[in-house]
């Protein structure tokens, strides 16, 4: 697994749980409901360790994305319709599929988007 910790971003080092860096983590986003941390691999994927305490309703045209849950609990609202995450749960969000998240106790997810993510598909 992928830890958040103050070495992350350089591969092959130890985060601050111990566990092992395989990415690169070339970017942070915290606006105080969200802490994401972003990937930009070359090729057409967009990964991303994600803790979300509510994220705004939203929707892509063009991307699905993946939402793999590390730990903790939330709700995912996909198209108003509530869906319980938990540990271990894999959840594919398809384009034009209006959805957000709301933490419940803890929520870290993976997240994978294809094709890579793009502020232009990122519709509210």
């Amino acid at each position: 697994m992928i830890g958040i910790g103050r070495n992350i971003g350089r591969p092959g080092t130890v985060a601050g749980n111990g566990d092992h860096v395989n990415a690169y983590v070339d970017n942070r986003v915290d606006n105080g409901k969200e802490v994401v941390f972003e990937s930009r691999l070359r090729g057409v994927i967009s990964p991303a360790l994600a803790e979300i305490m509510e994220s705004k309703p939203h929707y892509h045209r063009v991307m699905t994305e993946w939402y793999m849950v590390d730990s903790g609990e939330g709700t995912l609202y996909r198209n108003g319709n509530p869906e319980l995450l938990k540990p271990n749960d894999c959840v594919k969000i398809n384009p034009g599929e209006v959805h957000s998240v709301k933490s419940i106790r803890g929520l870290r997810l993976f997240v994978v988007t294809l094709p890579k993510w793009s502020p232009a598909d990122h519709l509210c």
